[in-house]
């Protein structure tokens, strides 16, 4: 992990000025990921999948913390990609604004039914939606 250090310069009334001496720029994609259930919405609730499901989505959501954001990025095993919010179904919870990106992956594969939908904050991943039967996003 690199962690460069930023000198920063602003404009204040016409004169530069230091905003602030050194800022860590953290790569958060050299990181693994973190799950979080804060923005896990009812509608699409995990407790509405069937046991065994839940096993195998924890098993994945295992195999995903061994790799970096980066490889899951760019690796197609992992069916990672971002939202056209467009072609969603049902309405996005009010905490998620519009200029954040919602991304989803199939735990199971391609030709699967299940997806599951959060937003990346950092390496954190906030679910949204855990949807069984392909309704949130149907186009895709």
């Amino acid at each position: 992990m690199s962690n460069k250090k930023i000198k920063k310069v602003g404009i204040v009334d016409g004169k530069r000025i230091k905003v602030r001496a050194d800022i860590d720029c953290i790569n958060y994609n050299d990181y693994v990921p973190a799950f979080s259930f804060l923005y896990a919405q009812d509608n699409y609730c995990l407790s509405q999948w069937e046991s065994r499901d839940i096993r195998k989505l924890i098993d994945r959501l295992a195999k995903f913390e061994t790799k970096k954001w980066s490889e899951i990025h760019t690796q197609s095993v992992y069916q990672f990609s971002k939202v056209d919010k467009n072609g969603l179904s049902i309405k996005i919870p009010k905490e998620i604004t519009d200029d954040t990106n919602i991304y989803y992956f199939k735990p199971f594969g391609q030709n699967t039914p299940f997806r599951v939908f959060g937003i990346k904050e950092r390496h954190n991943f906030k679910f949204l939606w855990f949807d069984k039967k392909h309704e949130v996003y149907p186009g895709n």
